[in-house]
């Protein structure tokens, strides 16, 4: 059955008013906009070793607030094998990036403590590690994550 004319605009009156009240706490003045977490989401990419253009496995993120200038991390690494690491990030926001640092110790069969550094900006996470026989970088960039 087709719509009346007033069916449409009844509804697009009653969409603009929803709209338009999401904006306002009620009260008459207008919010300031709830900046988002730009941390926050599910990164892909690689790590790579001394030589920047050789891909040395996969590697995967999960990034979720746990608290001011905190988030949790779940990296999944390839390297013929598949490794999960959970990483507690301490972070500083500088400008639209938030940059992290810190050591991870991975164990002694995992290459030991590992330094690093890195950031988000934009939907890229990228940085650097040290640890006693690793060097090398990471790339990932944020993307939708795949169904379980």
């Amino acid at each position: 059955m087709p719509r009346s004319p007033y069916t449409l605009a009844a509804t697009l009156l009653i969409t603009a008013a929803l709209i338009t009240g999401c904006a306002s706490n009620g009260g008459g003045y207008n919010e300031a906009p709830v900046e988002a977490d730009i941390a926050t989401g599910y990164y892909a990419g690689n790590w790579y070793g001394p030589n920047p253009d050789r891909v040395l496995g996969g590697l995967w993120c999960t990034v979720t607030p746990a608290g001011e200038d905190k988030w949790d991390a779940k990296f999944v690494a390839t390297f013929g094998e598949t490794g999960e690491y959970d990483v507690s990030l301490q972070g500083k926001r500088e400008g639209n990036r938030v940059v992290f640092g810190g050591v991870e110790d991975l164990g002694a069969s995992e290459g030991g403590a590992f330094d690093w550094t890195g950031y988000i900006e934009g939907d890229n996470f990228n940085g650097e590690y040290t640890a006693s026989t690793y060097k090398g970088t990471f790339k990932m960039y944020r993307t939708e994550k795949p169904a379980e």
